[in-house]
């Protein structure tokens, strides 16, 4: 029985992160086009952060809704290869370079990609 629970309520952390990754990476995008501004989300094994770039140059966004984020314990993002971090890059006019990254808990994983149109997705097995 605990055991069913626990998949269960793992599941239910894996997706409510994913989600709540996806709804941030929505946020970039519409800062990217609110703002002008290129925005980056870079997302490694221990979270993800926010930048803008500003004359060329990248800067932190790190304020209000941008705050770096941790992964919660027992999550970790699947990296193509030898990538040791991911970008995910907004554009002003509203696009997008396409980028997925797959969340993994405990054997299960769900996927959060965005297209070139920056339209942002997640695909979990239900």
């Amino acid at each position: 029985e605990l055991d069913i629970e626990t998949a269960a309520g793992e599941r239910r952390t894996l997706v409510r992160e994913a989600d709540t990754f996806a709804a941030r990476l929505v946020h970039a995008g519409e800062e990217a086009i609110l703002t002008a501004r290129v925005v980056q989300v870079t997302v490694d094994a221990h979270g993800y952060a926010f930048a803008h770039q500003s004359f060329g140059q990248w800067q932190a966004l790190d304020e209000g809704p941008f705050e770096p984020v941790a992964w919660a314990e027992g999550t970790t993002p699947v990296l193509e290869g030898r990538q040791v971090q991911a970008s995910f890059r907004f554009e002003p006019t509203g696009g997008s370079a396409q980028q997925r990254v797959r969340l993994s808990r405990n054997g299960r994983q769900v996927e959060v990609a965005v297209d070139a149109s920056g339209e942002v997705q997640v695909h979990a097995p239900r």
